[in-house]
C-alpha cells in the first residue's frame, strides 16, 4: 500500500511513519516499489498531486483508484513518468506530453506560450508565425478553392469508385493507429519522416532522431490549443461543404431558367461527394465531444476533493449535457450521422426495381392498404418516386446499390468502437472483426463494375486488417501494466516502423493506381468543344445550339445508364 504521512513532506510538513499509520490500496495505474512512499504513475494517467490529496479531510466517497483518469491518445505520454521518492516527487517526471500543462485536467492545454503542434500530440513554444506553417494554410486553401470549383464545373458523371476507395483506407488506418495511446497526427508524422529519412540521416549519428522530432514539431498554428486542432478538422469540413454550396447557388442564380435542373443535379451529386470526404472527420468530431467524464477537483483553502462532470476531449470544458446550445449541436450530428445515411437508403432501396427487396415491400403495403371511399380510381401499382438521373450518377459504377451506405456505417461503427470501446485488447478485437467481416463481404458481393477497383479495395482491407492485428501485442502488454523497459520499447518502435511502413505502402499504392486510371480516362477522352460562359450567362446562337445539343447527349446517356443499370440488377 501507499503510506499517506510520508507523500506529505513536498509540502514542507515533516510527519515520521509510524505503525498505526493508515495506508491505502496501490492503484493498478500505480507501481508502488520500495518503500510505502515510493510510488511511480504509468504513463498515460493523469491524477491530482499526491500530496494535495493526501491533505485533504474529505474525498466526497471517492477512492485513489477512481480518481485516477486514463487520459486521451497522446496527452500523457511523458517522457519521464511521475515519480515520487520517500514522499518527495523526483525532478523531470511528468504526467504529461512535452509542452502541455500539468495544471490542466487531463493534460488537455499547452503551457503558457506554447500551441499544439500539428504533426505530433507535443505542444511548442511559438511567438510568430513559422515559414511552412503559412505555406501549408496557403497550399491548404488553394487545394480546397480548386477541388470546390472542380465539383462545381465538372461534367456530370458517375460516382467514381477510386474515391470510395482511398477515403475509406485513410479515414480506418489512422483511427486504427490512434487506438494504442498514439494519435493520428504521429502517423503523419512518421510517414514524412520516412519519406526524408535519407534527408535526415545525412547528418549521420544521434542527430537523426532529433532532427525527425524536429520536422514533427515544425507545424505549428500559433493559438491553437490541442482541442483546437480536432476542432479545426471539422471547421475544415464545415468549409468546403458551405464554399461548394455559395457557388452552386449563385451559378443556379446566374444561369438560365432552363439550365436550373443541370445546376440541382451537379449540387445533388457535389453534396454526396461531400458526404463521402467528411464524413468520418464529423462523425470522429461528433462522437468525441459525446464522451464526459468525472474530474476529481480541489479548490485553494478548501481541503475536501470533489468531482466535476467535465468533457473528455477538453476536461476544462462542462459536459456537452449542461450546455443548451451544446445539446441542439449533438442533436443535429447524431442526425447527420445516423438519420442522414438511413435516409439515402430508403430513397435508393424504393426505386422501381424488383431486386431491390426494400421497394418489393413497400409496393405490398400499398396494395394493401385500405382506398378511401371519395378515392374510387384505379389504385396505382407504382410508389411515387423521383430522382432518377441522380440516382444513376450515384450508383453509376455500383454493382451493389446499397454499398455506399454500408461503408458509411461502417466507418461510423469504427468511430463508435473507438470513442465508447473499452481501450484495450477488446477493442482491438471489435476492430478486427469489423475489418474480417468487411473484407469477406467485399469479397463475396465485388460491389464495384471495375475489377481493378475491387481488387485495390480488397488489398486495401487486407492492409487495414494487418495494421489493426499489429496493435494486439502492445494492447495486450497495456492490459497487464508491463512495464516499459528498454527492450519493451524498442519491440514497440519496430511494431510502429511496420504499421506505418504498411500505411506508406498502402499510400502509394492507391495512390499509384488512381493516378493511372484518370490519366488512361482522360488519353481515352474526346476533345469536346470548349464552352464559351461558364456561368450560362451569354445568349447566343451558337450557345442554344450547344445547349440543345448537350440535352439531347445527356438524355441519351440517361438511357444508356438506366439500361445498364437494370441490367447489372439482374445480374446480381
Amino acid at each position: 500500500g501507499i503510506a499517506d504521512a510520508a507523500l506529505v513532506r513536498m509540502e514542507g510538513v515533516q510527519v515520521e511513519q509510524v505503525d498505526l499509520l493508515q495506508c491505502t490500496a496501490c492503484p493498478s495505474s500505480f507501481r508502488c516499489e520500495g518503500g510505502p512512499a515510493d510510488v511511480v504513475v504509468q504513463a498515460g494517467y493523469w491524477i491530482l498531486p499526491l500530496p494535495l490529496l493526501w491533505q485533504a479531510h474529505n474525498w466526497s466517497g471517492n477512492t485513489l483508484d477512481n480518481m485516477v483518469i486514463k487520459c486521451l491518445p497522446g496527452a500523457c505520454n511523458t517522457e519521464m513518468p511521475l515519480q515520487y521518492k520517500d514522499g518527495i516527487e523526483v525532478e523531470g517526471g511528468s504526467l504529461c506530453t512535452r509542452g502541455r500543462s500539468t495544471s490542466s485536467p487531463l493534460c488537455c492545454s499547452c503551457l503558457d506560450g506554447f500551441s499544439a503542434a500539428l504533426l505530433s500530440d507535443a505542444c511548442v513554444e511559438v511567438e510568430q508565425w513559422p515559414v511552412i506553417s503559412i505555406v501549408f494554410v496557403a497550399v491548404l486553401v488553394v487545394a480546397l478553392a480548386t477541388y470546390v470549383g472542380y465539383l462545381s464545373l465538372r461534367r456530370l458523371t458517375s460516382q467514381s469508385p477510386w474515391l470510395r476507395v482511398v477515403v475509406n483506407h485513410f479515414s480506418v488506418v489512422g483511427l486504427l493507429y490512434t487506438s494504442t495511446k498514439r494519435s493520428e497526427s504521429s502517423m503523419v508524422a512518421t510517414v514524412v519522416g520516412m519519406l526524408f529519412s535519407h534527408v535526415l540521416n545525412r547528418g549521420g549519428g544521434e542527430d537523426s532522431g532529433n532532427k525527425t522530432q524536429s520536422l514533427e514539431n515544425m507545424l505549428v498554428l500559433p493559438g491553437t490549443s490541442p482541442v483546437g486542432v480536432h476542432i479545426l478538422e471539422g471547421i475544415l469540413s464545415l468549409t468546403f461543404v458551405s464554399l461548394f454550396v455559395v457557388v452552386s447557388l449563385v451559378r443556379m442564380c446566374v444561369c438560365r431558367h432552363r439550365s436550373l435542373s443541370v445546376q440541382r443535379r451537379r449540387l445533388l451529386l457535389g453534396l454526396f461527394t461531400a458526404l463521402l470526404l467528411t464524413y468520418s472527420s464529423l462523425t470522429r468530431l461528433l462522437f468525441s465531444f459525446l464522451r464526459c467524464v468525472a474530474i476529481p477537483q480541489s479548490y485553494r483553502g478548501e481541503r475536501v476533493i470533489t468531482t466535476e462532470v467535465r468533457l473528455l476531449a477538453h476536461a476544462e470544458w462542462p459536459c456537452w449535457t449542461s450546455v443548451p446550445a451544446a445539446v441542439v449541436v449533438v442533436m443535429l450530428g447524431i442526425v447527420f450521422t445516423f438519420v442522414l445515411p438511413l435516409c439515402i437508403f430508403i430513397w435508393q432501396g424504393l426505386f422501381p426495381s424488383k431486386s431491390r427487396c426494400l421497394y418489393r415491400v413497400a409496393t405490398r403495403i400499398h396494395l394493401a392498404r385500405p382506398r378511401s371511399r371519395s378515392n374510387t380510381g384505379p389504385t396505382s401499382r407504382h410508389l411515387p418516386w423521383a430522382g432518377l438521373e441522380t440516382l444513376l450518377w450515384v450508383e453509376g459504377e455500383l454493382r451493389v446499390w446499397y454499398w455506399d451506405v454500408f461503408l458509411l456505417y461502417r466507418r461510423a461503427f469504427f468511430e463508435l468502437i473507438f470513442a465508447f470501446g473499452s481501450a484495450g485488447t477488446s477493442q482491438q478485437m471489435l476492430f478486427a472483426v469489423v475489418n474480417v467481416v468487411t473484407l469477406v463481404l467485399h469479397s463475396h458481393c465485388r460491389p464495384y463494375k471495375s475489377s481493378l477497383a475491387n481488387w485495390c479495395e480488397s488489398v486495401s482491407y487486407a492492409l487495414l486488417l494487418l495494421v489493426g492485428i499489429l496493435n494486439l501485442p502492445r494492447s495486450v502488454l497495456d492490459a497487464n501494466l508491463v512495464e516499459n523497459v528498454q527492450r519493451a520499447e524498442l519491440f514497440f518502435d519496430s511494431l510502429s516502423s511496420i504499421q506505418s511502413y504498411l500505411s506508406l505502402s498502402g499510400l502509394v499504392f492507391l495512390s499509384l493506381f488512381v493516378v493511372a486510371v484518370y490519366v488512361s480516362a482522360l488519353c481515352k477522352r474526346k476533345p469536346r468543344q470548349v464552352q464559351r460562359c461558364i456561368f450560362c450567362a451569354s445568349s447566343g446562337r451558337n450557345t442554344r445550339k450547344c445547349d440543345r445539343l448537350k440535352r439531347r447527349r445527356d438524355k441519351k446517356e440517361i438511357r444508356e445508364m438506366h439500361t445498364v443499370l437494370i441490367e447489372g440488377e439482374k445480374d446480381v
